[in-house]
């Protein structure tokens, strides 16, 4: 009896001594993470590097790109950890593989005007610490680009077994035009203490550039949370984001914002997906009136532009939603909007293409000379037209006349 007794002090000092250990080695973790943490401020000027592209927008259609490359991580071989799958990181030649994919792909697509990325990782643990912007400033050498982060944690400690430690990671816009300014504004919500020690500081990108006609041309990379624990922050970010375009577009700006909204277009339920996809039913959707009347959601209709990673990807089967996607103002219209079927190789989101026209008043880009003239033709047969209708005489001028004298080739 007495060694029995013996023993079980033993083992509950031992215990206690464990616990002890766990508890000040918990503490003193949650104590460096809280340390380490990047706090980014609430508006940041960002630098653009890179070729130096025209200054002025000196043509009215335009081409565009946003894809989310899951870092070169999460091609159509890969689950994650985070969305129910069991991995971290795929192996190192299956790594090189999805960034030369990745790299390729851009390449070819090198006349894009802009491009739009996300989850760009520079210093990351989970894609072998390889800086990726390095890489694919390389792909896009006639574009100037811009990088923000959203994401910078000294250690991520999950999963427990294989943990994701360092992250440095964000979004990259590349242009083929010079940005007036590009600027990093973060996201107004985020998760409480401590899960807000190791997860994303969500933002997006905006860059200002500047079109022949007098306004600007706002181009816009978002990226907004995931998972289904983040309905609230979404809609904060929606919000924000929101009432920042309206702004912008109440200035006389064109507007355009893309990227991985982590939501879908209210209509996805009802849409019909072509080819070997399956779509995924009863997703988190922005309501149909989000955007005022005149507004223009721009998505492929037929296609996905995600999948899931709770395991490899396996067509027909594994779920697709429509994830990646622009919203335009009024101003601007949208001749095509297309998925490229890249078949989730690469990375568990497709590109997405977008070709628009700014709507423009001809004037606005005439020579001023010329304009004065048509401006003075317009102001005479005006007052010929009223003093023609003050006589109640019917009245043989065309109604319609400020496109008969200027048609833009």
């Amino acid at each position: 009896m007495k060694r029995l007794k013996k023993i079980l002090r033993i083992s509950l000092k031992t215990i206690l001594v464990l616990v002890i250990v766990i508890v000040v080695g918990l503490a003193g973790f949650l104590t460096y993470s809280t340390y380490t943490k990047n706090n980014p401020p609430a508006t940041e000027v960002i630098k653009t590097a890179g070729a130096q592209g025209q200054r002025h927008i000196a043509y009215a259609e335009l081409s565009l790109m946003t894809w989310n490359i899951g870092y070169c991580a999460l091609g159509k071989e890969m689950d994650f950890f985070y969305d129910g799958g069991k991995k971290m990181r795929p192996d190192p030649t299956l790594y090189n593989q999805y960034l030369n994919g990745v790299f390729n792909f851009l390449a070819k697509n090198d006349s894009l005007d802009f491009v739009m990325l996300q989850e760009v990782d520079q210093n990351a643990h989970r894609s072998y610490n390889t800086n990726q912007t390095d890489a694919l400033k390389e792909a896009l050498p006639s574009h100037t680009y811009a990088y923000a982060s959203n994401y910078d944690v000294a250690f991520v400690p999950m999963p427990i077994t294989n943990p994701m430690a360092r992250v440095q990671s964000g979004l990259m816009t590349f242009s083929k035009f010079s940005p007036v300014s590009a600027e990093r504004y973060s996201y107004p919500a985020n998760y409480t203490w401590p899960m807000k020690l190791f997860m994303l500081d969500r933002c997006f990108i905006i860059e200002r550039f500047r079109v022949v006609n007098g306004r600007e041309l706002i181009i816009v990379n978002t990226h907004n949370s995931a998972y289904a624990d983040a309905d609230q922050m979404r809609l904060y970010e929606l919000w924000m984001l929101r009432g920042f375009l309206l702004n912008e577009y109440e200035k006389g700006n064109y507007v355009i914002a893309g990227g991985d909204w982590n939501q879908c277009p209210y209509d996805h339920d009802s849409l019909n997906f072509y080819g070997n996809y399956f779509r995924q039913p009863k997703v988190s959707t922005i309501a149909a009136d989000f955007w005022p009347q005149g507004w223009t959601w721009a998505y492929d209709k037929h296609s996905p532009t995600n999948r899931n990673v709770d395991e490899p990807y396996r067509p027909g089967l594994t779920p697709t939603s429509i994830l990646d996607f622009f919203i335009v103002s009024p101003n601007i219209k949208v001749l095509e909007t297309k998925a490229i079927p890249t078949n989730f190789e690469f990375s568990d989101h497709l590109p997405v293409y977008m070709r628009i026209q700014l709507q423009e008043d001809p004037l606005e880009i005439c020579p001023d000379p010329c304009a004065d003239i048509i401006r003075s033709l317009q102001d005479s047969l005006r007052k010929i037209q009223d003093k023609q209708s003050s006589k109640g005489a019917g009245s043989s001028i065309p109604q319609s006349t400020p496109d008969r004298f200027f048609q833009r080739k």
